[in-house]
Protein backbone atom coordinates (compact mmCIF):
# COMPACT_ATOMS: atom_id res chain seq x y z
CA UNK A 1 0.00 0.00 0.00
CA UNK A 2 2.39 2.52 0.70
CA UNK A 3 3.95 2.10 -2.52
CA UNK A 4 1.25 2.61 -4.38
CA UNK A 5 0.52 5.59 -2.07
CA UNK A 6 4.38 6.61 -3.24
CA UNK A 7 2.52 6.35 -6.97
CA UNK A 8 -0.04 8.41 -6.34
CA UNK A 9 1.99 11.68 -4.97
CA UNK A 10 3.82 11.76 -8.28
CA UNK A 11 2.58 14.23 -10.20
CA UNK A 12 4.81 14.23 -13.23
CA UNK A 13 1.33 11.56 -15.22
CA UNK A 14 -0.90 14.37 -14.27
CA UNK A 15 -2.11 16.59 -17.44
CA UNK A 16 -3.87 18.86 -17.44
CA UNK A 17 -3.20 19.58 -13.56
CA UNK A 18 -6.30 19.21 -11.51
CA UNK A 19 -5.88 23.11 -10.57
CA UNK A 20 -6.56 23.67 -14.33
CA UNK A 21 -9.60 22.72 -14.12
CA UNK A 22 -11.98 25.55 -13.71
CA UNK A 23 -14.13 26.09 -10.23
CA UNK A 24 -17.62 25.36 -11.11
CA UNK A 25 -16.97 23.10 -13.92
CA UNK A 26 -20.04 20.64 -14.13
CA UNK A 27 -19.30 17.34 -14.85
CA UNK A 28 -21.15 14.64 -17.28
CA UNK A 29 -20.46 11.21 -15.40
CA UNK A 30 -19.69 7.58 -17.84
CA UNK A 31 -19.33 4.57 -16.02
CA UNK A 32 -19.19 1.29 -16.69
CA UNK A 33 -23.04 0.19 -17.47
CA UNK A 34 -23.14 2.95 -19.70
CA UNK A 35 -20.89 1.73 -22.28
CA UNK A 36 -20.85 -1.13 -24.34
CA UNK A 37 -19.36 0.13 -27.10
CA UNK A 38 -17.39 3.08 -28.47
CA UNK A 39 -20.13 3.96 -30.49
CA UNK A 40 -21.79 4.80 -26.56
CA UNK A 41 -18.66 6.79 -25.47
CA UNK A 42 -19.19 8.37 -28.59
CA UNK A 43 -22.80 8.95 -27.68
CA UNK A 44 -21.86 10.55 -24.41
CA UNK A 45 -19.37 13.02 -25.60
CA UNK A 46 -21.51 14.77 -28.09
CA UNK A 47 -23.93 15.44 -25.47
CA UNK A 48 -21.20 16.75 -22.95
CA UNK A 49 -20.42 19.06 -26.50
CA UNK A 50 -23.92 20.07 -27.29
CA UNK A 51 -24.16 21.32 -23.55
CA UNK A 52 -21.36 23.32 -24.23
CA UNK A 53 -18.78 24.01 -21.20
CA UNK A 54 -19.28 20.56 -19.29
CA UNK A 55 -16.01 18.51 -18.90
CA UNK A 56 -16.44 14.71 -18.54
CA UNK A 57 -15.74 12.37 -15.87
CA UNK A 58 -15.13 9.05 -17.07
CA UNK A 59 -15.55 6.03 -14.52
CA UNK A 60 -15.14 3.32 -17.14
CA UNK A 61 -12.18 1.42 -19.09
CA UNK A 62 -9.62 3.05 -20.66
CA UNK A 63 -10.60 1.97 -24.28
CA UNK A 64 -13.51 4.03 -23.93
CA UNK A 65 -11.75 6.67 -21.37
CA UNK A 66 -9.43 6.86 -24.82
CA UNK A 67 -12.17 7.37 -26.60
CA UNK A 68 -13.61 10.45 -25.00
CA UNK A 69 -9.98 11.90 -24.95
CA UNK A 70 -9.69 12.02 -28.48
CA UNK A 71 -13.08 13.23 -28.97
CA UNK A 72 -12.67 15.64 -26.10
CA UNK A 73 -9.36 17.24 -27.27
CA UNK A 74 -11.27 18.18 -30.81
CA UNK A 75 -13.49 20.34 -28.61
CA UNK A 76 -11.19 21.61 -25.79
CA UNK A 77 -13.21 19.96 -23.14
CA UNK A 78 -11.64 17.67 -20.39
CA UNK A 79 -11.76 14.28 -19.24
CA UNK A 80 -11.25 13.01 -15.71
CA UNK A 81 -10.70 9.97 -14.91
CA UNK A 82 -10.22 8.03 -11.69
CA UNK A 83 -9.70 4.39 -13.42
CA UNK A 84 -7.39 4.87 -16.30
CA UNK A 85 -4.12 3.33 -16.26
CA UNK A 86 -3.31 2.91 -19.69
CA UNK A 87 0.10 4.17 -20.83
CA UNK A 88 -1.89 5.02 -24.23
CA UNK A 89 -3.13 7.59 -22.60
CA UNK A 90 0.16 9.28 -21.96
CA UNK A 91 0.46 10.37 -25.83
CA UNK A 92 1.52 13.72 -26.96
CA UNK A 93 -1.35 16.02 -27.56
CA UNK A 94 -4.04 14.02 -25.18
CA UNK A 95 -3.59 17.30 -22.53
CA UNK A 96 -7.50 16.87 -22.47
CA UNK A 97 -7.06 13.93 -19.70
CA UNK A 98 -6.56 14.53 -15.94
CA UNK A 99 -6.16 11.08 -14.00
CA UNK A 100 -6.46 10.61 -10.23
CA UNK A 101 -4.62 7.11 -10.29
CA UNK A 102 -1.22 6.66 -11.96
CA UNK A 103 -0.77 4.80 -14.88
CA UNK A 104 0.02 1.00 -15.17
CA UNK A 105 4.01 1.49 -14.97
CA UNK A 106 4.31 3.55 -12.42
CA UNK A 107 1.98 1.45 -10.61
CA UNK A 108 4.41 -1.74 -11.59
CA UNK A 109 7.15 0.91 -10.97
CA UNK A 110 6.17 1.50 -7.33
CA UNK A 111 5.11 -1.94 -6.58
CA UNK A 112 8.69 -3.06 -7.37
CA UNK A 113 10.18 -0.47 -5.15
CA UNK A 114 8.53 -1.72 -2.26
CA UNK A 115 9.41 -5.21 -2.36
CA UNK A 116 12.91 -4.07 -3.04
CA UNK A 117 12.59 -2.06 0.15
CA UNK A 118 11.12 -4.80 1.90
CA UNK A 119 13.77 -7.27 0.97
CA UNK A 120 11.24 -9.89 -0.48
CA UNK A 121 13.04 -12.35 -3.02
CA UNK A 122 10.06 -14.82 -3.81
CA UNK A 123 6.87 -13.08 -4.48
CA UNK A 124 3.62 -14.33 -6.04
CA UNK A 125 1.66 -11.94 -8.51
CA UNK A 126 -1.92 -13.17 -8.25
CA UNK A 127 -3.33 -10.84 -10.99
CA UNK A 128 -7.18 -11.52 -12.41
CA UNK A 129 -7.85 -12.43 -16.40
CA UNK A 130 -8.75 -9.35 -17.14
CA UNK A 131 -6.73 -6.03 -19.29
CA UNK A 132 -5.59 -4.24 -16.46
CA UNK A 133 -4.72 -7.46 -14.65
CA UNK A 134 -2.97 -8.92 -17.46
CA UNK A 135 -1.39 -5.26 -18.03
CA UNK A 136 -0.31 -4.74 -14.01
CA UNK A 137 0.99 -8.77 -13.85
CA UNK A 138 3.04 -8.03 -17.20
CA UNK A 139 4.89 -4.75 -15.93
CA UNK A 140 5.77 -5.98 -12.41
CA UNK A 141 7.33 -9.39 -14.37
CA UNK A 142 8.88 -7.13 -16.41
CA UNK A 143 10.30 -4.54 -14.24
CA UNK A 144 11.47 -8.10 -11.76
CA UNK A 145 13.53 -9.61 -14.54
CA UNK A 146 15.79 -6.04 -14.39
CA UNK A 147 15.86 -6.70 -10.38
CA UNK A 148 18.17 -9.63 -9.66
CA UNK A 149 17.47 -9.88 -6.36
CA UNK A 150 13.45 -10.36 -6.88
CA UNK A 151 11.98 -13.65 -8.34
CA UNK A 152 7.92 -12.67 -9.39
CA UNK A 153 5.13 -15.78 -9.65
CA UNK A 154 2.91 -14.55 -11.82
CA UNK A 155 -0.71 -16.66 -11.29
CA UNK A 156 -3.58 -15.58 -13.13
CA UNK A 157 -7.52 -16.39 -12.36
CA UNK A 158 -10.99 -16.14 -13.73
CA UNK A 159 -13.03 -13.73 -11.15
CA UNK A 160 -16.19 -14.93 -11.73
CA UNK A 161 -14.96 -18.54 -10.84
CA UNK A 162 -14.11 -19.48 -7.33
CA UNK A 163 -12.67 -22.63 -8.11
CA UNK A 164 -9.83 -20.66 -10.56
CA UNK A 165 -9.46 -18.01 -7.45
CA UNK A 166 -9.10 -20.66 -5.26
CA UNK A 167 -6.90 -22.64 -6.73
CA UNK A 168 -4.85 -19.25 -8.15
CA UNK A 169 -4.31 -18.87 -4.16
CA UNK A 170 -3.17 -22.27 -3.55
CA UNK A 171 -0.62 -21.64 -5.76
CA UNK A 172 0.91 -18.53 -4.62
CA UNK A 173 0.97 -20.07 -1.23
Amino acid sequence: LFAFEDAANRTDYIAPSLADIPAGLEFQVLTWSDVDTNNETALFVQNCIDQKGVGMLTITGDESTLTAVLLAKEVQSIVLSPVATSTNLNQPGLQVLARTIPNILFQGAAAMEFLVHMNWTKVACVFENSDYGRSYASVVFELSQLVSEVDIKTIMFECDNQTSVERAMEQAA
